[in-house]
């Protein structure tokens, strides 16, 4: 019997069958980085960015300028990225969504950091953020506040007491806590990848509440990350949950603050 792989469910390239996976992956070495994968598709999204429209050729050539001495992602992965990120246009060309140019989806990210800050503050939890997303500045009419850092009260993450690994803490987007606890940690994914989001969040107790914010633009790519076994095994064994960014923005405007959280957490429960 091997003792070092096992057979899991999975897909690869659109079939579905099973696959060969570590038996403890918590075990082997590097396995937590980021897969050369989701460094394509943050390439994508670089090129989409900085151009607006782009073809298939151009992000091909990128892809491989990025990464000469890999392996490079085969072409159904750039595609699937070329599809989460931008829309095809004649000629053959591809035209970046508009919620992911640059500006847009940075000035989303703060108003989402900005209105979990609010419900957690209305759920009387003291408020941690990131040491990034300190400086950005507020820009929607949602909240009062101007600058992220005038949410934050628990300024020494020191004092947590069941935290490790302060530097990699002093990454996450933001802490709910009480007592010196944590008891949330919370991440917002408006663009950066999902899997050094699960990494970081491997700092902390496997039964602590983990929550992933992202648009519902990236959805299709999440769905698609929930069929590797590497990815579903850290969401599920590491208490993670995802709260898409619409449904927040729709609960805000249509609910009473104090019950926002729970009813948009049951909608993002997989």
């Amino acid at each position: 019997m091997n003792i070092e792989f096992c057979l899991v469910e999975g897909k690869l390239d659109g079939r579905t069958g099973k696959l060969w996976w570590f038996t403890k992956p918590n075990f082997v070495p590097h396995l937590e980085k980021i897969p050369l994968s989701e460094r394509v598709e943050q390439t994508v999204l670089r090129e989409l960015q900085s151009k607006g429209r782009v073809t298939f050729t151009d992000i091909w050539d990128a892809v491989s300028k990025s990464f000469p001495n890999s392996l490079t992602s085969d072409q159904s992965n750039i595609k699937n990225s070329l599809e989460d990120d931008a829309r095809n246009v004649a000629g053959g060309f591809w035209m970046i969504k508009p919620n992911f140019r640059r500006g847009i989806i940075e000035k989303e990210h703060t108003t989402i950091i900005a209105l979990l800050a609010e419900i957690g503050i209305k759920m009387g939890y003291m408020i941690y953020i990131g040491k990034v997303e300190q400086s950005h500045k507020i820009e929607t009419s949602f909240v009062k506040k101007q600058v992220v850092r005038d949410y934050i009260d628990y300024p020494n993450i020191s004092n947590l007491q069941n935290a490790q690994n302060l530097d990699v803490v002093d990454d996450i987007d933001m802490l709910w806590i009480k007592n010196d606890k944590i008891e949330y940690v919370i991440e917002v994914e408006s663009t950066t990848s999902m899997t050094s989001a699960l990494h970081r969040g491997s700092n902390f107790n496997h039964e602590l509440p983990k929550l992933m914010h992202f648009p519902k633009d990236r959805f299709r790519q999440f769905v698609r990350k929930m069929k590797t076994p590497l990815f579903y095994e850290r969401y599920s064994e590491d208490n993670w949950k995802f709260i898409i960014f619409e449904e927040l923005y729709k609960s805000w405007n249509n609910k009473n603050i104090a019950t926002i959280f729970e009813e948009i957490l049951n909608i993002g429960l997989v």
